[in-house]
């Protein structure tokens, strides 16, 4: 095992507002890659190189002019299966930190194993999350021997049916932590699943192949995973949902579905599972180029302002969700009826189109769908 300088620092940093001692962490060729005096990170501590290369169980050192690059103190190996992988030192005179010598080497190493158990577990997630990746994003052949051998050796059936649900913030975190606090949360979140859930991140989102469960249930159990990390992280989370249960090399395809009902159910910031059966424009809308969408926004709202068309897809888009009731819109919009009307007839002036009549509706109703996916 070599220990990250990265690693190294939040161990000496731990165990420093442990004992309120220097500490210094040097690896397997004898270099400080961390310490609580930064100006010695990246110095060679020949009192450490001393240990290694003799295998030492202890070096005290009485004075910092005993040996090149080290200072006075306690220094002990850190070891790993039987194998030297670095040393830890702690500064000051020997007998005000003896006590601390051994716990200090096993705290250590202890931290130590922890990293690589996680690193380990990390690695385990990448293998399973680029196969399933290959498998569901990008379409692998399922027949194909090796890649059946690979699933196999992960424990996965890959012609179970199963549901896809696609999850997502729309926002990219290069924080690696992001991902371990979701993972935990999602799989708490989880318990009630007949099987823990396949999970793997793709981009901005999260695809997760979840046992065969009705849409009643599977609303109810996406319901619990929104609240659970909204709670937990403080973060908003939308769910698409295919409609249908796939298998085998049907997992694609169930995918795009799924990521369709995704982008809508962002899009329209909906706090609650979107299936894709519940969809209209929204299977096509997010294929259509998006100069061709611009050019079509300032179409339908010709004669309006970049601020006009805005205020006029707001109102517009209450007015379509209330069934195109000026009463019910005029509540919602905290507006009298006579002030709404005169705003629409205004509309229609400016562009030629009655926003009430089917036609208005239909064309004003994919504006505003445009100029929405816009504003993601």
């Amino acid at each position: 095992m070599k220990i990250s300088k990265s690693t190294g620092l939040r161990i000496v940093t731990e165990l420093s507002d442990i004992i309120h001692q220097r500490i210094n962490l040097i690896d397997e060729k004898g270099y400080i890659i961390a310490s609580s005096d930064p100006k010695r990170i990246g110095t060679v501590h020949e009192g450490a190189l001393q240990i290694i290369q003799e295998r030492l169980q202890e070096l005290i050192i009485h004075s910092d002019s005993e040996w090149e690059g080290s200072r006075a103190g306690l220094n002990l190996p850190l070891e790993m299966e039987g194998r030297c992988i670095g040393v830890v030192g702690i500064s000051g005179e020997y007998t005000r930190i003896e006590k601390y010598g051994q716990i200090i080497k096993k705290m250590t190493e202890i931290l130590l194993l922890n990293e690589e158990l996680q690193e380990q577990k990390r690695r385990r997630r990448n293998i399973r999350s680029n196969l399933l990746r290959e498998w569901v994003v990008e379409g692998a052949d399922v027949d194909n021997p090796e890649f059946r051998a690979r699933a196999a050796s992960m424990e996965i059936d890959l012609e179970k049916e199963r549901r896809v649900l696609v999850m997502g913030g729309g926002e990219t975190h290069p924080d690696l932590t992001y991902w371990d606090r979701l993972e935990r949360v999602l799989s708490r979140a989880a318990e009630y699943w007949e099987a823990e859930p396949l999970m793997f991140d793709w981009g901005t989102e999260y695809i997760l192949l979840v046992p065969e469960q009705t849409d009643e249930r599977l609303r109810f159990l996406c319901g619990q995973m929104i609240r659970s990390v909204d709670r937990e992280m403080g973060a908003s989370v939308y769910i698409g949902v295919d409609s249908l249960s796939s298998g085998g090399a049907g997992m694609r395809e169930a995918y795009r579905r799924a990521e369709k009902a995704y982008k809508s159910a962002s899009s329209m910031g909906k706090r609650e599972a979107v299936f894709y059966e519940d969809l209209s424009l929204e299977i096509f809308i997010h294929e259509v180029p998006k100069s061709l969408r611009r050019e079509f926004v300032r179409k339908i709202f010709k004669n309006c302002t970049e601020t006009q068309i805005q205020k006029n897809a707001e109102i517009l888009r209450t007015l379509y969700t209330c069934n195109s009731s000026i009463g019910a819109a005029s509540e919602s919009l905290f507006m009298h009826k006579n002030t709404l009307q005169y705003k629409l007839n205004r509309l229609a002036e400016k562009t030629g189109i009655n926003p009430r009549s089917p036609r208005g509706t239909a064309l004003y109703y994919l504006a505003i769908s445009f100029y929405e996916l816009e504003k993601e």
